[in-house]
């Protein structure tokens, strides 16, 4: 049986800082990217794993920078999505819509044991 299973980037947050110079263009218009890894089954995000992660650019000439202190107040800053749970959410739907059923079951046949009819 094929099992798709893995990890994987999701890119969580884009975020525009204009209090920074670049140090190629001068320019103060940088983009800073937020990503977390997750788990996935069948490319259903399952659980996120690991840390957060950043990339800053340069929108006008597209060079990389490097700064732990504008990384950090931005992963800081950015939550993890919910829907990188949606393995754990579906998982517990499952299970609470089993364990109705089974109330629901066992209701039914009590109430039918105590009046036959």
């Amino acid at each position: 049986m094929l099992f798709l299973r893995g990890t994987r980037t999701a890119r969580i947050k884009t975020y525009q800082h204009h209090d920074r110079q670049c140090e190629n263009c001068k320019d103060f218009d940088l983009t800073i990217g937020v990503f977390h890894d997750y788990y996935h089954f069948w490319f259903i995000p399952v659980v996120a794993a690991g840390i957060k992660s950043s990339v800053i650019y340069c929108n006008s000439c597209g060079s990389r920078i490097r700064s732990n202190s504008l990384s950090k107040e931005y992963e800081s800053k950015t939550k993890v999505p919910f829907y990188l749970y949606s393995g754990v959410i579906l998982v517990g739907l499952v299970l609470l819509l089993a364990l109705a059923a089974n109330l629901l079951g066992t209701l039914e046949r009590s109430r039918h044991i105590s009046n036959p009819g």
